[in-house]
């Protein structure tokens, strides 16, 4: 059975290593350590934890196989994680961005990016003609949040990936509302999704 056709609870449950192969645990542990030996002077996988450890690494792989991507990589916020991402734009470009998002992206975008010489249109992205209309020579990706927050606008996915494969745009999606179990936006043809995995819902 491939990771492709086994069911999510499935994936859940065993995900891409679902022992430790340091002692054969049924699961991996946390790893505390800030530091890592190299027998012989010789570089190993892990050499400090703030660049990775293996319990970073399990969520990492984790995620990567319930999105359906090729590599994870664990932040300490969600707002590292979006700055990370929007670090590939260069003064210069311009990012077209919902006009109704998360605060902290909002605050990020319309105060950060600016001082890094970075143009940021906020359109309605529940109507694609807006988008479409917003973008321009230098127009280099598409942030996208659906369901929005607040205000829980939808934004067509497959039509923002259309737009954007015409004007060869990156597209960069804040998943956290939906998480991988609801929406998996690289099926749909996003190239990078994003999450703060710190949300949790209390049931309705």
């Amino acid at each position: 059975m491939t990771l492709s056709n086994r069911r999510i609870a499935t994936i859940l449950v065993h995900q891409g290593q679902d022992r430790d192969p340091a002692t054969g645990a049924s699961t991996v542990p946390i790893y505390q350590a800030s530091t890592y030996h190299h027998p012989g002077g010789k570089g190993q996988e892990f050499d400090y934890a703030r660049s990775g450890n293996p319990s970073r690494k399990q969520v990492e792989e984790a995620i990567a196989l319930l999105e359906g991507g090729v590599r994870g990589f664990a932040f300490a916020s969600g707002m590292a994680a979006i700055g990370s991402a929007l670090s590939l734009l260069e003064a210069g470009d311009h990012l077209i961005a919902p006009d109704d998002l998360y605060g902290g992206s909002y605050r990020y975008l319309t105060m950060q990016l600016p001082r890094q010489g970075i143009e940021v249109s906020l359109v309605d992205q529940s109507d694609p003609a807006q988008v479409a209309a917003a973008i321009c020579p230098t127009t280099r990706a598409l942030f996208l949040e659906t369901p929005s927050n607040p205000l829980f606008k939808i934004t067509d996915l497959r039509a923002m990936v259309e737009l954007a494969r015409e004007y060869r745009l990156l597209t960069l999606l804040d998943n956290t509302f939906m998480t991988p179990l609801l929406q998996r936006p690289l099926d749909l043809g996003i190239d990078v999704t994003i999450h703060s995995a710190t949300k949790f819902r209390w049931p309705q």
